[in-house]
């Protein structure tokens, strides 16, 4: 959806598009050259350096259930939204004794996780948490 987003706003599959020429039978074609190349570009900018593996994804079992999630949070709204916004923030969870992972944090000043809350920022409902170590950076060094 991301890369989508950001073809929609800088055209790159349109210019490739328009750049090939396709010369396949038309009554043979099953996928338009748009769809093809679609798939091959987003599928490398994905990390999937080949591009090779569309077969072997689409029957993944995590990719099926990322699809149902994203269904099933889609289907908590009366209507399907034209975009969603994802509010990201850390909060502090403060620990006593010997918790693994649990460090000081100056910041805060005690020791605690840095457990990372994904919102969905219209509704506020919560999408995810992430738990991260105390020590994890925040602000301009976080990368």
């Amino acid at each position: 959806m991301l890369l989508a987003a950001v073809d929609r706003r800088i055209g790159l599959i349109d210019r490739l598009t328009d750049a090939i020429i396709d010369t396949r039978h038309p009554s043979y074609i099953t996928h338009p050259m748009r769809d093809l190349l679609t798939q091959r570009v987003f599928q490398i900018a994905s990390g999937y350096e080949d591009g090779n593996d569309a077969n072997a994804l689409r029957r993944s079992d995590i990719y099926r259930m990322a699809r149902a999630l994203v269904l099933q949070f889609i289907a908590g709204y009366d209507c399907a939204p034209a975009a969603i916004t994802l509010d990201l923030d850390h909060t502090d969870d403060a620990t006593y004794g010997q918790q693994p992972l649990s460090f000081y944090n100056h910041h805060y000043g005690h020791p605690c996780y840095l457990p990372l809350l994904v919102f969905e920022a219209n509704s506020g409902a919560l999408v995810t948490a992430v738990l991260r170590p105390g020590k994890r950076p925040t602000g301009p060094r976080t990368r």
